[in-house]
């Protein structure tokens, strides 16, 4: 489900000509507080691009941090 969900997202950009900067993309996963995940294990492909992963990234001036 999670692949075709980042397919669809890509179909979307090119019909409607927005450009996706993958050097500025970084994917935030929100879990309930009784998950953990191992993020270091972690990757994310979008159009064959590895996405880069960080425990905390800045997003309109709040910072947002995983749970790792």
């Amino acid at each position: 489900m999670f692949k075709i969900e980042l397919t669809n997202i890509e179909y979307w950009g090119v019909a409607n000509k927005q450009i996706i900067n993958y050097n500025q993309t970084i994917p935030v996963i929100f879990t309930a507080p009784n998950i953990r995940l191992d993020f270091n294990d972690f990757s994310l492909n979008f159009n064959n691009i590895r996405l880069q992963t960080k425990s905390n990234t800045k997003f309109l001036d709040i910072i947002l941090e995983s749970r790792g």
